[in-house]
């Protein structure tokens, strides 16, 4: 695993502060921030049969959703948030690319196994949100899809 170094914001303490990626460790540890627990969360609502993906923001955010009824409902264990998308905007945060992972060895489900959902965390319209990004929509489409097609062979390669 990675180990961050951490300055404490009020006492100016520094810290090693462990990243986990398994839900295991993250429960041993009883630590963590928003890497850990949306992941930790992301694995419960596997275990219970629910249909889940991890969200990220490329700035510095992680969160996960859960299917639910047809939609994806936002779920920040970090902020105790559920349903609340907009929320990051009142941190004065100008979104650019918030992106859903959901892999999924269904080759239907293969178009959307990883997915842009900037535009659902940000009440800016989507000419704001691509005047924020550097790289033009067609370039981000492709690389998407891209993405896709190397996430489903890595895949098909672990499970088969």
């Amino acid at each position: 695993g990675r180990t961050e170094v951490y300055c404490c914001h009020k006492c100016g303490a520094i810290s090693r502060f462990p990243r986990y990626n398994s839900a295991s460790s993250v429960l041993r540890s009883r630590r963590g921030r928003c890497g850990e627990y949306s992941m930790l969360i992301l694995r419960f609502f596997r275990a219970l049969g629910h249909e889940a993906r991890w969200v990220v923001d490329w700035s510095d955010h992680v969160w996960a959703e859960i299917r639910l009824f047809d939609g994806w409902i936002h779920v920040d264990p970090c902020e105790a948030a559920i349903d609340n998308p907009l929320l990051y905007e009142s941190w004065g945060k100008k979104q650019t690319y918030i992106v859903a992972f959901h892999p999924s060895l269904d080759s239907s489900q293969a178009d959307r196994s990883i997915e842009d959902v900037t535009a659902i965390y940000t009440s800016d319209n989507i000419t704001v949100i691509e005047e924020r990004r550097e790289d033009p929509a067609d370039l981000i489409e492709k690389s998407l899809v891209d993405t896709r097609k190397v996430l489903q062979t890595k895949l098909r390669e672990v499970m088969f």
